[in-house]
């Protein structure tokens, strides 16, 4: 996400991890644009990008020019740190929406990155997506980790076992450490420490290697 605080820091972060892939998170529902009044429809009287509420409810009506200007300077941002983009995604899933696809089409060509499928894969070409995590009793934090550890990986199997037969699928998930920007500035919060309790779970290995799934990134696909 160009246009965060955290930005810098992530960019550091992935420079330790050389073979990690890292896409651009394209950003229209969550803080300031980076080009800031010159966008002026995509941003509200504060200065802040709408809402996601404001999109699903079709209340805004963005300049298409200004949306392939921001998000172009979010893609050149990330180059000029120093991040060999993998592919592209966005935040809430925005660049699905009617009015930014084809900003989304043009900018894939542009700077020949493959964009992230959000829906079931139709061929062995799509990338099959799986939203990992996105379950009940992982997003409730009223137990603890080990009281639900067994129903958590339930739902991890039984996933596991609805995609099975596509060749390719991307399991998206969000772990995170707290932090404060983190718990005031999204409403989805404390439970992404539930899911790296999931991922660094010595039987997350134990399910990949019992369906024998092979792990890669948008590198090596």
């Amino acid at each position: 996400m160009a246009n965060m605080s955290g930005t810098e820091h992530a960019v550091e972060l992935s420079k330790q991890m050389p073979t990690l892939a890292v896409g651009v998170h394209l950003t229209l529902t969550c803080g300031k644009p980076i080009l800031g009044k010159k966008v002026s429809s995509l941003i509200r009287n504060d200065g802040n990008f709408y809402n996601l509420c404001d999109f699903e409810n079709e209340n805004v009506k963005i300049d298409e020019n200004e949306l392939y200007d921001e998000w172009k300077t979010q893609i050149d941002k990330l180059y000029s740190l120093g991040i060999k983009l993998s592919h592209i995604d966005s935040h809430h899933h925005i660049h699905t929406f009617n009015q930014t696809a084809e900003i989304v089409k043009t900018l894939s060509k542009e700077y020949n990155l493959p964009v992230r499928n959000c829906n079931k894969a139709v061929d062995d070409n799509d990338i099959n997506f799986l939203d990992l995590c996105n379950y009940e009793p992982i997003r409730d934090m009223s137990s603890k980790y080990i009281s639900v550890r067994e129903k958590c990986f339930e739902i991890i199997e039984s996933n596991i076992l609805k995609n099975i037969e596509f060749k390719k699928s991307e399991a998206m998930c969000h772990p995170a450490f707290i932090d404060s920007p983190l718990l005031e500035g999204s409403s989805f919060n404390i439970p992404r420490v539930r899911e790296v309790d999931i991922l660094c779970d010595p039987y997350m290995r134990e399910l990949i290697n019992k369906y024998d799934i092979e792990l890669c990134n948008y590198n090596n696909i």
